[in-house]
Formats: C-alpha cells, sequence, structure tokens
C-alpha cells in the first residue's frame, strides 16, 4: 500500500538534501493556495517571542522567503528579512502585523492547523494575556 521512498527520489520528488533546507527550493504554489502553505511553513518553523508582539519564521529558501516578504508587504505588515549563511529569518513585529498576519495565515484553514500554534497567536490578541506579561512595580 505505500511505497518506501529511497534517497534518490526524496531528491528529485521535494528537493531533500542531506543538509535540508539550506539547498530546499520552493515549490510553485498558486496564489489561491499560498496562505495554506505559508500556514505549513509557521507550523514547521516558527516561534513566537517570549513575552513580545513578535513572530520569527525560517522559511527555508531565498525564494519563499522573497515570496513572503512580498506577501506581507502586500498586507501592510511590519517585518524583517535577516539572511546569515544562507539561513533566511523572518521577523514580523507588531500587534497590527501579528493581526493581519494571523488573519491570511488562518483564512479558510478549516481545522488543517497545530491548535497550540494558533493559541499562541490568539492569546497575543487578549488583554489578560498582556497585562500577565507586564513587570510588577515596587514588587507588588
Amino acid at each position: 500500500m505505500y511505497q518506501i521512498l529511497g534517497k534518490s527520489s526524496l531528491i528529485l520528488t521535494f528537493y531533500i538534501f542531506h543538509s535540508g533546507a539550506l539547498k530546499s527550493r520552493a515549490p510553485n504554489v498558486p496564489e489561491e493556495f499560498f496562505s495554506h502553505f505559508a500556514r505549513g511553513v509557521f507550523d514547521g518553523d516558527a516561534y513566537f517571542k517570549t513575552g513580545a508582539d513578535v513572530v520569527v519564521m525560517r522559511p527555508g529558501s531565498r525564494v519563499l522567503s522573497k515570496r513572503l516578504m512580498d506577501k506581507l508587504e502586500e498586507l501592510g505588515a511590519v517585518a524583517e528579512l535577516d539572511t546569515k549563511e544562507d539561513v533566511y529569518r523572518i521577523t514580523i513585529t507588531g500587534i497590527d502585523s501579528l493581526r493581519v498576519f494571523y488573519d491570511w495565515l488562518y483564512k479558510d484553514a478549516r481545522g488543517v492547523y497545530i491548535s497550540t500554534k494558533r493559541e499562541q497567536f490568539t492569546k497575543r490578541f487578549d488583554y489578560d494575556f498582556w497585562k500577565k506579561q507586564q513587570p510588577k512595580k515596587y514588587g507588588f
């Protein structure tokens, strides 16, 4: 029923190399499915900075990073692309930027996402979450 893929099959089919994402190529995803693809990238390799309205994603390729940056700019999100030794990192900052990214990312998601990642997102839109993150004045 299932076919075992050999190393050469993985390379030809998914562009997976020994060094992983550093040599991966971005597939040509149609615009109508791009938010779904980006959600997979987000679920796979992104994190929230503790106590901050910042998301950091590592798309894995220059082409995908550029396409995501173009989309974020189109959405009006504040984002920055950092490249170091063929590692691409997109940092999205600000609650307004997170909101537009969230709305685009989960539009028509139909339950296909990692729930803990989505919950981390929604916490950032909750006033009580931010209130707990504030340092207490005078130790009380």
